[in-house]
């Protein structure tokens, strides 16, 4: 049986600092300049700056009362421009741009994107990619490619495949999506389909890779039919197929891959290596989260052994057979 431990050698941990104001709970993490990071936590609906030995040099937002520049809705996705200046991304569309300490916060823009489920920045500092859908117009195209200056979305590509006409509905409440930028080629997805699109920034389709993750369960069908009103039938039904979180390209031209499945209100994750001829290397289910992967491909995991997500831990992978 292939585990965590069988494909990964350990390194070195990190305990996050903590305070009154900040504890960790369920969080995501964008890799910063000088080795250190940036923590959105969704449960806590705050950002966190901290060093590479976990040390906290700042915090904005939080569900405390008093909190400082508490966000009008939950922050979905961040980001790190080329100034260093920290990008939030609320979920209603905002975005707000920071400096590294959170001291300078200039007003927020509203973009036509809601719901925004992610962001990625490009080699041109004036541009950065929105993930999401816009608002009350009925386009289904999930990337936008946004130009900081101008305040407008200069471009929309990426229509995932429809869903069937009984699924649709319900899927597009709990469908969300993603992407990566490597060098000059948008990677982007949609969550209930295990397939990456390869775009250029200007919107010209590359081609798809279709990920065949053994463990990742596809929606089959829509939610009951008496689910209509039922929050409680409607959680049960998303607990029926997969998510796909995140993606990494590896240096061999393989694909380091983070889905998730729920379980009640809990996540629970999966990691899947994948080489460049398509092989499935690993397809591992319960796997602590995986944070973030360095440009070294370092893997930053959320510590096996913690409680919470305050302490983390460093790995890399072990070589894989193409």
């Amino acid at each position: 049986m292939v585990t965590l431990d069988s494909v990964l050698t350990w390194g070195n941990s990190v305990s996050l600092e903590e305070n009154e104001d900040v504890q960790n709970v369920g969080i995501d993490v964008t890799l910063a300049p000088g080795d250190s990071f940036i923590v959105l936590d969704r449960k806590e609906e705050q950002l966190r700056h901290y060093g590479p030995d976990g040390q906290l040099f700042g915090h904005v937002g939080g569900i405390q009362p008093g909190a400082a520049q508490r966000f009008e809705t939950p922050v979905s996705a961040t980001a790190v421009l080329e100034d260093d200046r920290i990008l939030a991304a609320e979920f209603i569309g905002k975005l707000h741009e920071f400096t590294p300490d959170f001291a300078e916060h200039p007003s927020a823009v509203q973009t036509p994107v809601a719901p925004l489920y992610a962001v990625c920045t490009t080699r041109d500092d004036g541009l950065v990619i929105l993930v999401g859908r816009l608002a009350n117009s009925g386009d289904q195209r999930l990337v936008h490619v946004w130009d900081r200056h101008a305040q407008r979305v200069v471009r929309s590509f990426f229509e995932p495949q429809p869903y069937p006409k009984a699924i649709t509905p319900a899927a597009l409440v709990v469908d969300h999506g993603g992407c990566r930028i490597y060098g000059d080629t948008v990677f982007a997805w949609a969550a209930l389909a295990p397939v990456l699109h390869l775009f250029t920034i200007a919107g010209a389709p590359i081609g798809e890779v279709q990920l065949r993750l053994p463990g990742f369960r596809e929606v089959s069908s829509g939610p009951p039919s008496r689910s209509v009103g039922d929050r409680g039938v409607i959680e049960r039904w998303a607990q029926d197929f997969s998510r796909l979180q995140d993606v990494w390209r590896l240096s061999d031209g393989g694909f380091l891959t983070q889905y998730y499945d729920l379980h009640g209100r809990s996540l629970a994750f999966s990691l899947a290596r994948i080489s460049s001829q398509g092989k499935i290397l690993f397809d591992i289910s319960e796997t602590p989260q995986l944070l973030a992967v360095t440009p070294e491909e370092r893997l930053l995991f959320v510590d096996p052994t913690a409680s919470t997500p305050s302490r983390w831990r460093w790995a890399v992978l072990r070589p894989g057979r193409a």
